[in-house]
């Protein structure tokens, strides 16, 4: 079941996120009566702005039953999900956004705000500045998310004196806000871009979600995911995106492994190539780096 929402009757505006006019018509929770987050809603300035961002109908928050084991498997057919208000609460305080400080001094406020929507991106209180980089199925269901913490000086993930990167899901368990045995199984990141996406509009795969996201923002003829590691570059996880013209962007130092891995998905019937640009362009000091797609056109910026 997906929750119920409404924009909401009051005469009461906001002001819009497109426009910066006090506009803005926010969409409410019928169960609640609560706002739903700030990006959400209509701007009644309907000839000239024309923003309206309807609510992903997600699933409705599941009962918690306790459970003595907990397993991560990634290749099970029936994964767990993330319930809706839990992914909701990650939608705001967006001023305390390591990541997001980083988008705005990338891009216009207007191209952050964007991104911010299209990628729902989240904040978390795990590490002061965190963000959380949601993955989002084709079904608009939320398979899990990355908490991380990057560093808005270096543009850098945090990795000292540990890698600041964490699972939701296990955070939420030891939290007692999810089941012990919840049952991840890993999906693109990006990948809910599918719903609504032409298709015929090509999709180019990174690494990280870092690189997707400003790689949209500096490339939007492409609709930029990212698959978390060589690891998930097989049949079962590109299935969604079997019909598509898929270019793979390796970060430096993955481009054989990512080219052994193309030669093995053609035969499985993908459309798909790989980039050598960052191998042919990047200096011994950026392959010394283990540079990103991101990383290179940032330094080019």
């Amino acid at each position: 079941m997906n929750y119920k929402y409404t924009l909401d009757p009051t005469p009461r505006k906001f002001i819009c996120p497109a426009c910066g006019k006090k506009r803005f018509v926010r969409y409410i929770d019928t169960e609640t009566g609560e706002y739903l987050p700030e990006q959400y809603g209509r701007c009644d300035r309907e000839n000239s702005c024309t923003y309206h961002q309807k609510p992903l109908k997600l699933p409705e928050p599941q009962p918690y039953t306790p459970y003595t084991h907990y397993t991560q498997n990634l290749d099970s057919p029936k994964p767990d999900f993330i319930p809706n208000h839990l992914f909701r609460q990650s939608l705001s305080s967006y001023s305390k956004n390591n990541f997001i400080t980083i988008l705005k001094s990338i891009f216009p406020p207007e191209t952050v705000k964007k991104l911010v929507i299209d990628f729902f991106i989240g904040t978390s209180s795990h590490w002061p500045g965190a963000s959380v980089f949601w993955l989002i199925d084709k079904h608009e269901k939320i398979r899990s998310g990355y908490i991380m913490l990057y560093d808005p000086k270096t543009k850098k993930r945090v990795k000292h004196p540990f890698p600041h990167i964490t699972w939701v899901h296990s955070i939420l368990i030891k939290k007692g806000k999810l089941p012990k045995d919840f049952t991840l199984r890993q999906c693109l990141f990006g990948e809910h871009q599918l719903i609504d996406s032409p298709p015929n509009k090509p999709i180019a795969v990174v690494e990280s979600a870092k690189t997707a996201i400003i790689m949209t923002g500096l490339f939007p003829k492409y609709i930029w995911m990212a698959s978390n590691g060589s690891a998930n570059l097989n049949e079962k996880f590109l299935t969604p995106l079997i019909n598509r013209k898929i270019i793979l962007y390796p970060d430096l130092g993955q481009f054989n492994i990512w080219t052994e891995k193309v030669s093995t998905l053609i035969k499985q019937g993908f459309k798909i190539t790989v980039s050598d640009l960052l191998e042919k362009n990047a200096t011994p000091e950026d392959h010394k780096n283990g540079l990103d797609l991101a990383d290179y056109f940032i330094s080019q910026m």
